[in-house]
């Protein structure tokens, strides 16, 4: 398990990083932000906190802004 800082977020770069460091299946936490919408489509198990309510931290998942946590 490990937590990245995402600085470009455009959506073809972000999926390019996303297949380079995470396998197939991977767990990946993020924010809401419309951006991680097609994780599940590339493969990945995708949970998110909604920051917009508040919501920072749920169970073992801590996400801030432009943060990705993946579990392998």
């Amino acid at each position: 398990m490990f937590a990245i800082n995402i600085d470009d977020v455009k959506a073809r770069i972000f999926s390019e990083f996303v297949k380079s460091v995470a396998r197939e299946g991977a767990i990946v936490c993020t924010d809401e932000h419309t951006r991680y919408l097609k994780l599940t489509i590339l493969g990945y198990e995708h949970d998110s906190v909604v920051q917009s309510k508040g919501e920072y931290v749920r169970g073992a998942m801590q996400i801030n802004t432009s943060v990705m946590l993946i579990m392998n």
